[in-house]
């Protein structure tokens, strides 16, 4: 009986060695197929030149990361940091334990983005576990985007446009509506909408398709996954260089529209028969006060000693015209004479401020077509008559100006006259209260003007007669 029951004994014991050499066996024998898995992954990741493989273990998962390289051969810390960032939201900071329980392999897929020029790195994350043993895929999960741009600097909604806070009210009126469809109750609408409100616009990931600018959102928080905006809203603010062909086209229609719209309700400012160092430097003191541009269309005679004037001008943004050289009646003169006193103009100009100058107004907006053929350039009259030059009254040339000023005028003042001087804030006080942007005569008229006509306004030209 004894020599039965230790006999049963040593068989349980031997049984007991089989069964744990076996499991042994059977874990050395999973640890080596895991390892030789792990390393064919790693190899097939290293054959490509652009990638860096970072390795790491969680607990009893062993991770793998494929990084994209810059230029200079480093991992891309862009897309490192949103790797990392998903590997510690999923498997904690745990430190590696013995045993392997499962494999994780992050990469990313780089292209071209919608935006031009700018880069998108999808991150993938493929799990892998073992049943028996055989290692197969479990879970294909999209991680999210990056976006690059060509220096490789993180790509943000701060990149794509000069101003992010004009956008945000239209993206927070897009979240509410999406709450609204969603049935949120209206307490916790107020509080996803207050989040939204102090939220760092710049941390939400940027999607570019179908010409609409998304902000991709997570979704534990604002119960939607993204909100948009056709990119029309974003003109005003946007960096083009962004945009894709199709937007391009469609923003430089839209920067068409607002040159139009703003030369539309312009009205050009000129002053003549200066410089006066008692005045002309009183004028230019008001313009750059109401930060606005004027022709001037000055005298030749007068530009000797008053060179530093005629500087300041352009200094300052403004345009200088010629007015002939001693102010005379040109349909008077002879051919001859008209051609002095125009070159003998252009020439002063040119000393003192080095070019010469494209447009002409003739003393007393005379002008005949045998004028005109003498002085080769467009000629610029007026459509608005401030009459400073007869009331030399600061009342009457605002009244002047509220009575006729349009939109695509040309205002005549003389910046000789302190009158004028002193109904110069009245004048564009009253002009900007109306809505007029003031400009050059060039602004208002354009750059393509014919030396065969006579320009009155934006939208009444004559040939010469």
């Amino acid at each position: 009986m004894r020599k039965t029951v230790i006999l049963a004994v040593v068989n349980v014991i031997l049984l007991a060695c089989i069964v744990v050499l076996g499991f042994k066996t059977y874990q050395l024998y999973q640890y080596r197929t895991w390892d030789q898995f792990i390393q064919q992954q790693e190899s097939q990741l290293k054959k490509q030149a652009d990638i860096y493989v970072q390795k790491g273990k969680v607990g009893t998962t062993i991770v793998s990361a494929a990084i994209p390289k810059n230029e200079a051969g480093q991992p891309l810390e862009t897309v490192r940091t949103k790797i990392e960032a998903y590997v510690q939201g999923k498997l904690g900071k745990q430190a590696g334990k013995k045993g392997i329980s499962d494999y994780i392999e992050v990469r990313s897929k780089s292209q071209a983005s919608e935006f031009s020029t700018v880069t998108k790195h999808e991150i993938l994350s493929n799990r892998y576990q073992m049943k028996g043993t055989k290692i197969s895929s479990k879970q294909v999960e999209e991680v999210g985007q990056v976006l690059l741009t060509a220096q490789a600097d993180p790509f943000d909604l701060s990149d794509l446009v000069t101003d992010m806070e004009t956008l945000r009210p239209q993206f927070e009126g897009v979240l509410s509506a999406s709450l609204d469809q969603l049935g949120v109750d209206a307490t916790e609408k107020t509080n996803i909408l207050q989040a939204f409100q102090t939220a760092d616009l710049t941390q939400f990931t940027l999607s570019y398709s179908d010409s609409q600018i998304f902000l991709l959102l997570p979704k534990e928080t604002y119960l939607v996954e993204q909100i948009g905006l056709p990119i029309a809203s974003f003109f005003p603010v946007v960096n083009s260089q962004y945009l894709s062909s199709q937007d391009q086209a469609s923003y430089q229609t839209y920067l068409a529209e607002e040159e139009a719209k703003k030369y539309r309700n312009m009205i050009a400012l000129t002053f003549d028969d200066g410089p006066n160092p008692a005045t002309t430097p009183l004028v230019l003191d008001i313009l750059k006060k109401y930060q606005v541009k004027a022709t001037f269309f000055v005298l030749g005679k007068s530009v000797t000693g008053n060179e530093a004037i005629l500087q300041r001008m352009v200094a300052e943004g403004h345009e200088i015209a010629n007015h002939s050289w001693s102010h005379p009646n040109l349909t008077k003169l002879s051919a001859k004479d008209v051609t002095a006193e125009i070159q003998q103009t252009q020439s002063a100009i040119e000393a003192a401020v080095g070019f010469k100058p494209s447009l002409m107004r003739p003393p007393y907006g005379a002008i005949d077509a045998t004028t005109m053929s003498s002085i080769q350039m467009p000629i610029i009259n007026w459509s608005i008559d401030s009459k400073d030059w007869q009331s030399r009254n600061a009342t009457s040339i605002l009244k002047e100006v509220q009575a006729q000023a349009h939109p695509g005028g040309v205002l005549l003042l003389h910046d000789i006259h302190q009158s004028t001087v002193a109904s110069l804030d009245g004048v564009l006080s009253y002009l900007l209260s109306k809505g007029y942007t003031i400009g050059t005569a060039s602004q208002v008229l354009g750059d393509q003007l014919s030396s065969q006509r006579i320009y009155y306004s934006k939208d009444n030209s004559l040939v010469a007669q």
